[in-house]
C-alpha cells in the first residue's frame, strides 16, 4: 500500500498487499486487482508520454495549435474549411507563407454540395 514502510530484510511475495509502518502483510491480491493495477500502470505510462510530448513544444508551436483549435471551435461546419494540401502552391516571391495566393482564409472554395465554384474547369 502507499506509504508502507517495509522493514530491512523483509521479503514481500508476488501479489501480496502490505501496509503500515512497519509494514505487515494484509492479504494476497486477486487476479482482478492485479489486472486493474497493470491497466493503471499502462495508463500512467501513456499519460507520462503525452505529458513529455507537450512539455518539449516551443512557444510558436503552442501558439499555432491554440489558434487552430480556436479556429475549429469558432468556424461553422458549412463555412470554408482550412486546407493543408501539400501539393498546393504556398510560396509567394520565394517566401514560404503557408497560404495559397488568392484563397480566402486559406480555404478551398466549394459549394455546399462539394462541387467546385462556377468557372472552374473541374466542375461537373
Amino acid at each position: 500500500a502507499a506509504g508502507a514502510a517495509v522493514a530491512p530484510g523483509a521479503t514481500v511475495g508476488a501479489a501480496e498487499l502490505w501496509a503500515g509502518a512497519p509494514a505487515e502483510k494484509v492479504r494476497v491480491l486477486t487476479p482482478a486487482e492485479l489486472s486493474a493495477a497493470a491497466a493503471d500502470a499502462a495508463l500512467a505510462a501513456e499519460t507520462a508520454s503525452l505529458h513529455a510530448a507537450e512539455c518539449v513544444k516551443d512557444f510558436a508551436t503552442i501558439r499555432a495549435e491554440l489558434a487552430a483549435r480556436e479556429d475549429a471551435e469558432m468556424r461553422h461546419p458549412r463555412y470554408f474549411q482550412p486546407s493543408d494540401h501539400p501539393d498546393e502552391m504556398t510560396q509567394v516571391g520565394g517566401q514560404q507563407t503557408g497560404v495559397v495566393p488568392g484563397r480566402i482564409l486559406n480555404s478551398e472554395l466549394k459549394h455546399a454540395d462539394g462541387a467546385a465554384p462556377h468557372g472552374d474547369a473541374t466542375r461537373n
